[in-house]
């Protein structure tokens, strides 16, 4: 919906005017994970570790959010940390278990081996504190002041353009209700999500306001299209 535009040359699709917004959902709490050889218990120790040491960090893939993470440190710390990207989180994190990266980022659920076993500490959360971990601080209140920090991201539940309002916002408020069910309450926190289902008028208010953001930042990147 959003970075797909700066990634690839010729989108077979408008993201624009081909779909319409019906719900949005907090992806949850992105947790920055260093490994214990590292030392750092925060943000800044890890700064000075990266100033002393070649750091490699991992992402879920290039153009995405965890991509944006470390250039936009890079930036402001004068930090030459190297992205690593894989195919999802599970790998990355198998590679920090065994010392191959120095940091992963990722969900609750897939972070948890790895802070169980000590291996891995989480320095840093993005966008918000989790209530799993709520004594670990934002990159925002840890001096990170990159406009990215304070985004929330989402990802979301869309159909296709000219679906007429009524089924819009029968899909949105059947969405929400869904969110408030016990069921869905103890799914959303085992994997560490603090936020349900929204419906379409905060999903369009949420993706107007943080598009040109997203795109700003992908496109600072400078990737090549595919």
């Amino acid at each position: 919906m959003v970075m797909n535009r700066v990634l690839y040359r010729n989108l077979p699709y408008d993201p624009d005017k081909d779909f319409v917004l019906i719900s949005t959902m907090s992806p949850g709490s992105l947790l920055f994970v260093a490994h214990r050889s590292t030392g750092a218990t925060n943000l800044k120790d890890l700064v000075e570790h990266a100033r002393r040491n070649k750091l490699n960090v991992g992402t879920w893939g290039a153009g995405g959010g965890a991509h944006m993470v470390i250039a936009e440190l890079n930036k402001q710390f004068g930090l030459q940390i190297e992205a690593v990207h894989y195919r999802g989180a599970p790998p990355m994190f198998q590679d920090l278990n065994a010392g191959v990266i120095q940091v992963a980022q990722g969900p609750y659920d897939q972070a948890i081996n790895s802070l169980q076993t000590g291996t891995g500490r989480a320095i840093a959360v993005w966008p918000r504190r989790s209530r799993k971990l709520p004594d670990v601080a934002t990159f925002l209140e840890q001096g990170a002041t990159s406009r990215m920090f304070g985004l929330r991201g989402y990802i979301c539940l869309a159909g296709p353009s000219g679906m007429p309002q009524e089924i819009v916002e029968r899909l949105s408020t059947s969405m929400v209700e869904a969110g408030k069910s016990e069921r869905v309450q103890k799914l959303l926190d085992m994997w560490g999500i603090d936020e349900a289902a929204q419906g379409y008028v905060e999903a369009r208010r949420l993706h107007e306001r943080e598009k040109p953001i997203w795109i700003e930042l992908v496109s600072s990147l400078e990737l090549t299209p595919q």
